[in-house]
């Protein structure tokens, strides 16, 4: 009937206990929602030392003796002695930005102190969201027992309309703690809760020019005159109101973020050859002259090996192209910096803003 061991935990948090192995299967069961697994032995049948990591605590096996840890505080899972206003950062940070539980009843140090009045903390924390978190978030309570002790679990889940503010300000977890949004964040959650991009948003720019647009679509698409029907087909122009997709793509851009900064090194980064700094203007001529700068450094060149002579190239430069299309394209343009390409002999790596998006290109 049994094949496999497993671990039984009984007793209190903190204590030192006995290893309890039934005659055999991998079995799982919960401990304070934690999940074990079968415990490795030797070649003479002996458990091995051994640490199991779980989602809320810590579980060491040493010599057959189990040693639990305390519960921890987390990202998604922050704990309450008991009842402060403090816990409505949280339930904003967890609706703005993913799932989290809060639990009453444990203390910061991840001790089960429990809850006397279940009832009456459940309706104070009702009216506390219901009260001040603007809009209203979607959540629930749930009455349990860690360590013989009634503790309340209250589950918050992300919203679909950011931002979710708590006295005016919108809240996000970094690591254990739940502190406010700086500007940028803010205008995310904005867009998120509205459903709309940023290159969806009406420009502040109304007179913008298209003639470096028109060269390239001319030239790709064979479109002969640019007018507001093609700008409409092609997303830029709404209502007769430009977008700031149009804006980036105008030739009197003034998105302060749309900026390219080219920094070409010697062999290391304290050898200084030439910089090339692009603001402003439409990005398509941002592309343009950021091609330029390359070619001008990655040229090819004849190597001697053997007869005859062969053309090498220290970059592709179709590599360069698709990078650095995808690096204007796909930036998050509400973050103020440039676009940045460091350029080395054997290789050039771009990075954009937002996302932690990254180009490494070798020679």
């Amino acid at each position: 009937m049994y094949t496999e061991t497993m671990i039984l935990l009984l007793g209190k948090i903190g204590k030192v206990l006995p290893v309890f192995l039934p005659p055999e299967p991998v079995m799982s069961m919960y401990y304070y929602n934690l999940e074990f697994c079968s415990v490795p032995k030797n070649s003479s049948g002996e458990i091995i030392d051994f640490t199991i990591v779980l989602t809320k605590m810590e579980v060491i096996v040493k010599r057959g003796l189990i040693i639990m840890g305390k519960l921890k505080e987390e990202k998604t899972i922050e704990f309450k002695k008991e009842f402060t206003p403090s816990f409505l950062k949280t339930v904003s940070a967890f609706a703005n930005y993913g799932d989290g539980e809060i639990i009453f009843g444990i203390s910061d140090d991840g001790e089960v102190v429990g809850i006397k009045n279940i009832d009456q903390l459940k309706l104070a924390i009702e009216n506390a969201i219901n009260d001040t978190i603007e809009p209203r978030p979607s959540y629930t309570l749930i009455e349990t027992t860690m360590d013989k002790k009634a503790v309340l679990v209250l589950n918050v889940y992300k919203g679909e309309s950011q931002p979710y503010f708590y006295k005016g300000k919108a809240y996000r977890r970094m690591d254990t703690a739940s502190v406010p949004v700086d500007r940028t964040a803010l205008q995310k959650l904005v867009l998120i809760g509205s459903r709309i991009d940023f290159d969806e948003m009406p420009s502040k720019n109304k007179e913008l020019r298209f003639e470096i647009l028109f060269k390239w679509l001319k030239s790709v698409l064979g479109i002969e005159v640019l007018t507001n029907d093609v700008l409409i087909s092609l997303g830029l122009l709404e209502h007769g109101v430009f977008n700031n997709a149009a804006e980036l793509l105008s030739d009197n851009n003034k998105i302060k973020s749309s900026c390219v900064d080219m920094v070409r090194f010697g062999d290391n980064i304290s050898i200084f050859l030439d910089r090339k700094t692009i603001q402003g203007g439409s990005i398509l001529l941002q592309y343009e002259e950021a091609i330029e700068f390359f070619r001008q450094w990655y040229k090819p060149y004849l190597a001697i090996e053997g007869i005859p002579r062969k053309e090498r190239i220290q970059i592709p430069e179709l590599a360069f192209l698709e990078a650095m299309a995808n690096a204007l394209i796909h930036r998050d343009y509400l973050i103020n910096g440039s676009i940045r390409i460091e350029m080395y002999k054997d290789q050039l790596i771009i990075h954009s803003q937002g996302g932690g998006a990254r180009w490494r290109i070798e020679g």
